[in-house]
């Protein structure tokens, strides 16, 4: 029996070999701010003292456009948009507690019901006028239509893309990096051992393999607001805990015109889902798109902006 033991210290010898190879290092705010922040970034203290990474940025004069970033993402993500939008709105996007620059929540409160208040602090903080148009993607669409439920008489209009929320019974072929951080064990190691390499090849997965998209400099930002301090334990705690899949149900009390848009090829959340909140929100639009995946507002932004505008035009 003495190749089981022999076996056993090979198993020991590479599992080390594996964690030197990931390991690395949280990176300071300090050190994020400088290549992560522009002229419209401000950070909004909130009441716990959490700063809220924001930017407010385009027409000041027009109406307010808020954008929700999905999990594991930043404000980043909208830039595309943002640049089509902003001379005709204002245009406000914020990185979530856990994520970006913004970094852990002081109480580890990352429930879709404390993501959604920490978007309304944030917003009165920064003296956003109601009659806002709100706008999540994956995560952040959960976010988006609680939020809209929970502050109603603040959102005008709403529209979610790809949006988590909607129970099923089979989830899609999530990448490896997102199965590993529910395994107890495995999320653990991750808090500390999380190779570039596994982060590109989540990418990859959640844009559709579309290399015009996820490029070095995309893959960078992502594994850089990862190992922003404290946001690999945040991920670890959000991953563990278990979200209120029973809030759908308040669906068809959300009265504001609500565009559903969705990407067929979607890797992460069935472009079924689409159709499912379209028939229960009472006032959808809904807009399918055959040849993209999860995050088709970076895939093709002129074209997903346009059917934003058609939306926001028709329900003045």
């Amino acid at each position: 029996m003495k190749w089981v033991g022999r076996l056993f210290g090979l198993i020991i010898v590479a599992l080390v070999a594996l964690i030197a190879w990931g390991w690395q290092s949280d990176m300071s705010l300090a050190e994020l701010t400088p290549r992560y922040t522009t002229e419209a970034s401000r950070f909004v203290t909130l009441d716990n003292g959490l700063a809220v990474h924001a930017r407010d940025e385009g027409n000041q004069n027009g109406e307010t456009i808020v954008l929700i970033h999905g999990s594991s993402a930043s404000l980043h993500t909208w830039e595309p948009w943002v640049a089509r939008l902003k001379d005709d709105y204002r245009v406000v996007s914020m990185d979530l507690a856990g994520h970006g620059l913004t970094g852990p929540h002081p109480a580890h409160d990352y429930s879709m019901a404390g993501q959604a208040a920490l978007v309304d602090e944030t917003l009165r903080k920064m003296n956003i006028p109601d009659g806002y148009t709100i706008v999540g993607s994956s995560m952040g669409g959960f976010i988006s239509w609680l939020h809209t439920l929970n502050y109603a008489d603040r959102v005008k209009r709403l529209a979610i893309i790809g949006s988590s929320g909607m129970p099923y019974d089979t989830k899609g072929d999530q990448p490896f990096i997102y199965r590993a951080m529910k395994m107890p064990g495995i999320r653990n190691i991750m808090r500390k051992v999380t190779p570039r390499v596994a982060v590109a090849d989540t990418m990859r997965k959640v844009y559709n393999g579309n290399p015009a998209v996820v490029t070095e400099k995309m893959i960078d930002r992502y594994w850089h607001m990862l190992l922003r301090e404290g946001n690999r334990e945040a991920t670890g705690i959000r991953n563990q805990g278990q979200r209120d899949m029973t809030a759908y149900k308040r669906l068809p009390d959300l009265y504001q015109p609500t565009l559903v848009m969705w990407g067929e090829v979607d890797a992460l959340v069935p472009a079924t889902d689409a159709t499912r909140f379209a028939e229960i929100l009472p006032d959808p639009t809904l807009v399918i798109y055959p040849d993209l995946g999860h995050i088709p507002f970076e895939e093709d932004a002129d074209r997903t902006v346009a059917d934003f505008k058609t939306f926001i035009s028709a329900n003045p």
